[in-house]
């Protein structure tokens, strides 16, 4: 028995008692928990959010220009859109043709050719790659 169930059969003896002041103690417990199931189940959801995140950002690289998702094998997919990636979490995978790539979502586009072939993981930017000018 869970107590949602535990806090209905002491509402059913509380009202068979007739004490009001009691019914109102009781009730006031009684939702009282329904709010702290309900905060709970929230912080579930969000628990596992953060770690489905966790889980995607520990395989991501930025390269200077774009993210590229790295599997346990060490391969890589992408690019991954550094506007929706970087700024809303989304990992949205550009189209490429030839060195243009574009996102489909928020229409940011790149023109680079990638210094490692597609099945290469590339190699993390050195600490002046943000003075680059691109």
């Amino acid at each position: 028995m869970g107590w949602y169930e535990a806090m209905k059969d002491v509402l059913g003896v509380v009202n068979r008692i007739k004490d009001a002041e009691l019914q109102q103690k009781i009730a006031k417990v009684h939702l009282e928990g329904a709010k702290l199931a309900e905060d709970f189940a929230a912080s579930q959801h969000e628990n596992i959010s953060l770690k489905e995140q966790l889980r995607q950002r520990s395989g991501m690289i930025f390269d200077g220009k774009v993210w590229w998702q790295v599997g346990a094998d060490g391969k890589r997919e992408g690019p991954i859109c550094p506007t929706c990636y970087g700024e809303k979490g989304n990992p949205v995978r550009m189209v490429t043709e030839g060195d243009d790539h574009q996102c489909p979502v928020c229409k940011r586009w790149a023109k680079f050719r990638p210094t490692a072939s597609y099945g290469e993981a590339p190699e993390q930017p050195g600490e002046d790659w943000m003075n680059k000018k691109f």
